[in-house]
């Protein structure tokens, strides 16, 4: 039977769970949002997605803040399974004392052709291309620091180093 104790433990850990994934950069006069205006058009088996990252920044300190953005916009490959950057760059901003600033990325494009069977012979012609699986955003003020990230989903800060370091495909 479960006691209200080991209820209040499991909350307990949950919420301390919750918490560190999503955990941010230190508290700081920065936050962002993001959103992700995509389009998607299918011709067949073969679906292109053309997606950007729309960042949203508000300044809640009395000065200008200079700031520069790392992003990277990741894929898995479909017969690979491994996660890649679809694209990725750097962008500097200025947001306004006790104002917000909107940064837009470069629109990426993901073309996959879905795994298909032949129903006469039977024989199966694998997935290829790359989908997208999510974001990293890392922002850093003009000397480096650290100020706020953002990863979607989560998991994909372990990734971050990985594809970073590669170059993006063109």
């Amino acid at each position: 039977m479960i006691t209200s104790k080991s209820l209040l433990l499991v909350a307990v850990a949950a919420l301390s769970l919750s918490t560190a994934i999503c955990a941010r950069a230190g508290v700081g006069p920065i936050s962002m949002r993001v959103e992700q205006p995509s389009s998607t058009t299918n011709e067949g088996d073969k679906k292109t997605v053309k997606r950007n990252l729309k960042i949203i920044f508000s300044n809640s300190s009395a000065a200008d803040v200079d700031i520069k953005i790392k992003y990277v916009l990741f894929g898995r490959d479909a017969s690979e399974k491994e996660v890649k950057a679809v694209d990725n760059g750097d962008r500097g901003a200025t947001v306004k004392a006790r104002g917000t600033e909107v940064v837009e990325t470069t629109k990426a494009t993901a073309i996959m052709t879905d795994a298909k069977t032949d129903p006469k012979t039977r024989k199966r012609t694998p997935a290829a291309g790359v989908k997208f699986v999510g974001y990293g955003i890392q922002v850093s003020d003009k000397d480096g620091k650290l100020l706020t990230e953002a990863y979607d989903p989560a998991t994909l800060k372990e990734s971050w180093s990985k594809v970073v370091a590669a170059p993006a495909p063109k």
